[in-house]
């Protein structure tokens, strides 16, 4: 690890402490989380680019995630959300549960660790959520983990957005064909793979009131110290290369 790198975990880890910390409002945890999901973007567009620079651009690397029930639509979004913050791309196999990421090496092992954080996030508020007498369970359930997935979704495309604009104001010249190229070369190994790629329509709700209380629960995610350190080790969790 450079002496780069370890700054950047070290100002993520002090956000992290900050939003743990039980005198912190719900509003400053938010605040500070959402800072999380920026500097991670902005990291990742960074090594990116100084990768480039360096020794040329990086090599597509591919790992495959199983997303199963319960939840699998929110747990899908979820993974979608991981993705969408390092830039990657994601396909759904025909068996409809195997996630083949494309991403550069750094990012994948962050996807694979931010998707195991945020699952168990979602578990955690919809095991202390309450649900209303009337409405059914698997119903409150269904709702409730999509709007959770869904916000944390909303989140980190905002932060993306934030990141590329504060990396351009900041004068990172060349990133918009740094992330042009990337784009084009995931683009193209997804498309050696996978020639024929059909889209689909995103998760369907049941219940709006289930809904909002997760998207509210969504809003207070956050990442989970452990993840940070534990790079090598816990990407073997859910998912292999």
């Amino acid at each position: 690890m450079t002496s780069s790198q370890q700054q950047w975990i070290e100002k993520i880890e002090a956000l992290v402490s900050k939003a743990n910390d039980p005198a912190t409002t719900e509003a400053e945890r938010e605040a500070y989380m959402d800072k999380v999901y920026f500097l991670m973007a902005k990291f990742s567009i960074q090594e990116s680019m100084l990768r480039t620079v360096e020794v040329g651009p990086p090599a597509v690397a591919r790992c495959t995630i199983k997303v199963t029930n319960p939840h699998y639509a929110a747990k899908r979004e979820l993974l979608l959300g991981a993705v969408d913050l390092f830039g990657c791309r994601s396909i759904r196999k025909a068996d409809k549960q195997t996630q083949v990421i494309y991403g550069f090496e750094h990012d994948n092992t962050q996807i694979v660790l931010l998707y195991a954080s945020l699952g168990v996030q979602m578990l955690t508020a919809l095991s202390q959520a309450k649900k209303p007498s009337y409405v059914h369970g698997r119903t409150f359930n269904n709702s409730f983990t999509i709007g959770f997935a869904t916000s944390v979704r909303d989140r980190i495309r905002l932060m993306v957005d934030a990141a590329k604009q504060n990396v351009k104001d900041e004068g990172g010249t060349g990133m918009e064909l740094v992330l042009l190229d990337k784009k084009k070369r995931l683009e193209a190994a997804v498309n050696e793979e996978f020639p024929m790629v059909t889209f689909t329509n995103g998760p369907s709700v049941r219940d709006a009131s289930s809904y909002a209380a997760g998207r509210a629960a969504g809003q207070r995610a956050d990442l989970g110290q452990s993840r940070i350190h534990n790079a090598s080790g816990g990407a073997r969790a859910i998912g292999g290369r």
